[in-house]
């Protein structure tokens, strides 16, 4: 302090009056207590995105690209939830959505971002028409994937666990965990739980809630999981001759989706860049595979109302790819230039036939969602959401 003397500057403050402390009060009530309002419900569908990076939900019409809302999710008014993926129940009005905590300081790699806390994760089931929440459950840290059974019965999460796959020991010692519960008592039931394999993501759950299929980046297999018995039986089979469990996966599927007749999945490989066929039933992995030359990882495809044709984005290069289902060729690709869709995550069909393709951006600022026609792979429109999004689902009309 230049040209005052600090005697004299400690005297005045001893004259000042003294300020009584504020009384603070802890509070209990929930983290967003404004009523909220309705989304406005297009003619159509409904389309919501998870932005994992702004703990928001944004609502848009799919036929159009209009932005009908986006709405604070979580727990944490303050902090990042980081809600990852979501489920809808469309017949009982409801969402799920996991929140899948960033850890404290992030570790190398594409989906550190996901994996790396040690913080229990949350799932939360919302209110459809304005996204509220109405009951909560605590689970294991980093939850991944989330799947609904077709019958509305049964909620599966996989959990993305990088601190346990780290661990050293045996390779069950570092398989992460499946979490399962009854989805109309989320809140009020203890989930349970089983391991599975080496950081399970992607997940289908059969229609009756009985069976779940997770692909599993870290041992380079698909797990087939028996939720009906107890404990749950896993058959594990590997992608191919090449499978690790090392910590350096040969293949690394990280999504899997199943057709619309729930017989097959397409399960993508980040690591050998490339769309492998699964066959639900028999367990066995096709010799048939999608690869082309120079393609870049590959995340969450969609397929065609007859399971005849695949979209298939992937990652370094940004691309989306329309693949023949029984020869497993291309038939399109288009990439991507600068701009136009930074990292495409999943591709959802919606039921006017066009593809909603969800672009995770540079996890900063905005992603974005992009409408393309299912043929020529053009741009129809395109919609800015919150920061990361990775999960663009489908809700039918009311």
């Amino acid at each position: 302090m230049k040209g005052r003397n600090w005697l004299a500057v400690l005297a005045l403050a001893a004259c000042e009056p003294e300020t009584a402390e504020p009384a603070w009060q802890l509070y209990h009530g929930d983290a967003y207590s404004e009523a909220p309002a309705d989304i406005p419900w297009p003619a159509g569908e409904l389309a919501l995105t998870s932005d994992s990076g702004a703990d928001t939900l944004t609502a848009l019409n799919p036929l159009t690209g209009q932005r009908l809302a986006v709405v604070q999710v979580g727990r944490d008014p303050v902090a990042i939830d980081g809600p990852h993926h979501l489920a809808i129940d469309r017949a009982r009005g409801y969402v799920y959505v996991a929140l899948s905590y960033p850890a404290a300081a992030l570790t190398p790699g594409p989906h550190a971002a996901h994996g790396s806390s040690i913080r229990p994760g949350y799932v939360q089931k919302l209110r459809l028409n304005d996204l509220r929440s109405v009951a909560e459950r605590a689970i294991e840290a980093n939850p991944g994937d989330i799947a609904l059974s077709a019958d509305g019965s049964t909620l599966v999460i996989s959990h993305f666990d990088l601190a346990t796959a780290s661990k050293v020991g045996t390779v069950e010692q570092r398989r992460g965990r499946l979490t399962w519960l009854p989805a109309a008592n989320v809140g009020a039931v203890a989930p349970k739980t089983a391991q599975v394999c080496i950081l399970p993501h992607g997940l289908t759950v059969a229609a009756d809630g009985r069976r779940a299929w997770v692909a599993c980046y870290g041992e380079d297999v698909v797990a087939a999981v028996d939720l009906s018995v107890a404990p749950p039986a896993v058959v594990r089979t590997p992608l191919g001759p090449a499978a690790r469990s090392d910590g350096a996966p040969s293949y690394g599927p990280y999504s899997l989706v199943a057709d619309p007749s729930g017989q097959r999945a397409a399960v993508g490989c980040t690591e050998s860049r490339d769309l492998r066929f699964f066959d639900l039933q028999t367990g066995e992995v096709a010799k048939q595979r999608w690869a082309e030359p120079g393609a870049g990882a590959v995340y969450f495809a969609a397929w065609s109302a007859d399971g005849a044709k695949l979209w298939v984005p992937t990652q370094g290069p940004d691309a989306i790819h329309r693949v023949d289902a029984a020869t497993a060729k291309t038939e399109k690709t288009r990439t991507f230039v600068a701009g136009e869709c930074q990292k495409p995550h999943e591709v959802q069909r919606s039921q006017s036939g066009l593809l909603l393709v969800v672009c995770e951006g540079d996890h900063q600022g905005p992603g974005q969602v992009l409408a393309l026609d299912p043929q020529s792979l053009q741009t129809l429109w395109s919609v800015p959401t919150g920061a990361y999004p990775d999960r663009v689902a489908l809700a039918g009309p009311p």
